[in-house]
């Protein structure tokens, strides 16, 4: 009789999939975001938003489904496990993966910046252009995530260099955005699992 050999566990294959954080910073008119890789890749940008396109009060959701849109546009071919804060953006975002067309109040849809790129009629395209590759999950904000954190600090370093409220100017932020970057990615990045909205 033949000895029986346990079964040995097969080591599953690297994961394909990178994670990404997401934020959003709004405040006096002008919108900031921000998103941050595990393996340091990092976007961040800023603008004033149309008066006639979005209520200021919608500001915070639209800077935060652009730093999604940014995310995915500079992180082409890859799966992407997309964290966010802001439960808003995650919905939206689900209903329009399903086929639905609901933008966040206030939003003018027929507005002429709709559809450009990085309009919200555009990033819904692209979304669902883009679904199979996107697994979007919220975690909390402020609480110690390191890739959450590092999100939130290139979103607001980006409206604030705008605004000129830091001391220091635009040619100052790739520098700055960089050791944002290398302080928060890392191999302990991604400690906060993220959770279903």
């Amino acid at each position: 009789m033949r000895a029986l050999n346990p079964v040995q566990p097969v080591a599953a294959p690297p994961s394909t999939s990178l994670t990404v954080a997401t934020d959003g910073s709004a405040t006096r008119g002008r919108i900031g975001w921000g998103w941050l890789a595990e393996d340091g890749r990092h976007g961040h940008g800023t603008e004033t938003p149309w008066t006639r396109s979005c209520v200021r009060r919608r500001h915070p959701v639209l800077a935060e489904l652009r730093a999604i849109s940014e995310a995915i546009t500079a992180l082409p071919h890859r799966d992407l496990v997309i964290r966010t804060d802001c439960r808003q953006a995650i919905s939206l975002i689900t209903e329009w993966i399903g086929g639905g067309d609901r933008l966040p109040d206030g939003y003018i849809a027929t507005h002429h910046t709709a559809v450009k790129r990085a309009g919200l009629l555009w990033t819904q395209e692209q979304v669902r252009k883009e679904a199979p590759r996107l697994d979007i999950g919220w975690v909390r904000g402020h609480a110690g995530d390191p890739l959450n954190e590092g999100a939130d600090s290139l979103a607001k370093l980006a409206r604030r260099a705008a605004e000129g409220t830091w001391g220091f100017g635009p040619d100052d932020v790739p520098a700055r955005a960089r050791a944002i970057a290398d302080a928060f990615a890392g191999p302990d990045s991604h400690s906060q699992p993220a959770t279903a909205a």
